[in-house]
């Protein structure tokens, strides 16, 4: 959107590594994708390109969970509805007026909901299809497993969590198969 430091379309070769997630989060038979990353370097819009993707072209319900009431209404609320009204194609199936609920985003159909780890209510309240944890590094208690019992109604669902942590060793290894560095 205007005012963002690159405004435009979504140009991935300013962030190469996030088409492979990408591709990853679009297959069928993905089911949980964890990326462990530096900071800055486009986890939180791989998470938000996955969801316009997703409510564009195959709409489910879906639960964005951050680490704090004050990150979701502050950073994150305003990043999503600026991604919805930059997207014709998403503003048009968003709904909008005295309907329009800050904390849930209805798009073609189905309910985008926002919650914070701190809020057991707000990660409890309906099932997804779709489920997304940022920033589970700076979470207390991370909810992976109430947003994974959140999924399990949708046979085809997928969870996303990115972490950016800052103590540790992390050692890797190169799948055989799909060639990704893990």
């Amino acid at each position: 959107p205007a005012g963002s430091a690159m405004p435009g379309e979504w140009r991935s070769e300013r962030a190469p590594w996030s088409v492979q997630i990408a591709q990853v989060a679009a297959d069928p038979t993905t089911r949980r994708i964890t990326m462990v990353m530096s900071t800055q370097v486009s986890k939180s819009e791989t998470m938000l390109n996955t969801a316009g993707h997703r409510l564009d072209d195959d709409p489910v319900p879906m639960i964005y969970v951050g680490p704090t009431k004050s990150n979701i209404d502050g950073v994150m609320e305003p990043r999503i509805s600026k991604m919805l009204q930059s997207t014709p194609s998403l503003w048009a199936k968003t709904v909008k007026g005295r309907k329009a609920q800050k904390l849930v985003k209805r798009v073609a159909g189905v309910e985008l909901r926002l919650a914070w780890a701190g809020s057991p209510t707000e990660v409890a309240a309906q099932p997804a299809g779709v489920g997304f944890i940022d920033e589970v590094d700076l979470m207390e208690d991370p909810p992976v497993e109430s947003v994974q019992a959140r999924l399990a109604t949708y046979p085809d669902h997928l969870l996303m969590m990115a972490s950016s942590p800052t103590l540790g060793i992390v050692e890797t290894y190169v799948h055989q198969v799909t060639g990704f560095e893990h």
